[in-house]
């Protein structure tokens, strides 16, 4: 037997972190009513169960810092509000989420000074369900690519010219942040585009990838003369460095030469696939020298893949927690597969637009749930940090949940 502490757990609610609020949690129950139902030819008590339900008892200290407890907790909202317990803050471990009502928000002055509150969560509609984390903890949306390579600021990093072989340059002509940006000089008429490697330095340059894992990309465009049809890119390659020969292309716009474009895509790795580079493109560029700018490119690969080791075929449920927010607009969703290589959408979150939020969704119990499960984000407008949580809990057996 494999015994475990409580050592290094998160907590959150409503969308706050509380992890370095909370100093114990005194209950974490759940499971159906027991219904005392007797028939006169048994000998002893029989039971059936009843409604489902939950609770979370914890005790936190005070802090009156913005996003801590006392702005989590002081409201005692009369709508209903998310939990998530986090055993560790580690991919694949057990969590559990309930939808609740907050009872109290109990102060206690103890005789040394301490100042702590008591807080219940009862179940309101749900009871406590445990599922696994699809993030190690909070999943902070990092950028793979830094400093010169995302913003080019005085440098264009280990960017190289890709087809077309465009001159490319840092450039203070334009910029979407900063003050500079990657400018792209045509070489001829035609495409051209530049990528955050070399093919030649990939396994030095480029990004470290799981096959089957989710990638996010995203980029602003913007064109000096003419506005052309501009995409993101994505190059694959195996653990030696050499091409997979396969290429994902899109995230399609039209840069203008009044105001940035963003462009965003979302990928999947393929098969053998252990390293990319993101290429942006301007297509049909009309003849040499016509210049368009890059810049504030974002890189997300996403937190990684669950193997449940089978599909089911019960329906699942899902959590998150999303506590800081940068941008316009985020939406979560889980993905599933029966290889690991092919996905499709299984339930989505409700887009967000800003922090604190929290959501439960579900698909119906008679939903078939694939072995391979993974938490993705995607943006219509754009982000540029997010830190959100998923709990993923897939029913094992019929009529287990809603």
């Amino acid at each position: 037997m494999t015994k475990a502490s409580g050592l290094g757990d998160n907590f959150y609610i409503g969308g706050y972190d509380l992890s370095g609020n909370v100093g114990s949690l005194s209950k974490i129950s759940g499971g159906p009513a027991v219904l005392d139902v007797t028939a006169i030819n048994k000998f002893a008590n029989e039971r059936l169960g009843g409604l489902r339900s939950g609770e979370i008892d914890f005790s936190t200290f005070f802090d009156t810092a913005a996003g801590a407890e006392h702005v989590a907790l002081s409201a005692l909202p009369t709508t209903d509000v998310i939990l998530t317990y986090c055993h560790g803050a580690v991919f694949g471990h057990q969590a559990a989420c309930l939808v609740a009502k907050q009872i109290d928000y109990a102060g206690t002055r103890g005789a040394d000074g301490s100042l702590t509150f008591d807080v219940a969560a009862q179940s309101d509609g749900f009871g406590l369900e445990w599922g696994q984390q699809l993030t190690a903890g909070l999943f902070a949306s990092p950028n793979s690519l830094t400093g010169q390579n995302a913003g080019f600021e005085g440098g264009i990093g280990t960017w190289a010219a890709t087809t077309g072989t465009p001159a490319i340059v840092s450039s203070t002509d334009q910029a979407h942040s900063g003050s500079d940006s990657l400018k792209l000089t045509s070489a001829a008429s035609g495409n051209m585009g530049a990528a955050s490697s070399s093919a030649a330095a990939i396994l030095t340059n480029g990004i470290p990838v799981v096959a089957g894992q989710g990638v996010y990309v995203q980029a602003w465009f913007r064109s000096a003369v003419s506005a052309r049809s501009c995409n993101l890119q994505v190059n694959w390659y195996d653990n030696t460095g050499t091409t997979t020969g396969s290429t994902s292309t899109s995230g399609s716009i039209t840069d203008s030469t009044s105001a940035w474009t963003m462009a965003s895509a979302s990928f999947t790795a393929p098969a053998s696939a252990a390293f990319f580079r993101v290429n942006g493109q301007v297509l049909s560029t009309a003849a040499s020298n016509e210049v368009h700018y890059l810049d504030d490119v974002m890189v997300v690969v996403m937190p990684g893949i669950n193997d449940n080791g089978g599909g089911t075929a019960f329906g699942a449920q899902a959590y998150l927690q999303l506590t800081a927010f940068t941008g316009t607009d985020i939406t979560v969703k889980i993905q599933h597969s029966s290889d690991g290589t092919t996905w499709a959408d299984l339930m989505t979150f409700a887009q967000v637009t800003a922090a604190p939020s929290a959501q439960r969704i579900s698909v119906s119990n008679a939903t078939t749930v694939n072995e391979f499960v993974q938490a993705v984000a995607v943006s219509t407008a754009g982000y540029t940090a997010a830190s959100w949580s998923v709990v993923f809990t897939r029913n094992l057996i019929a009529g287990e949940v809603f």
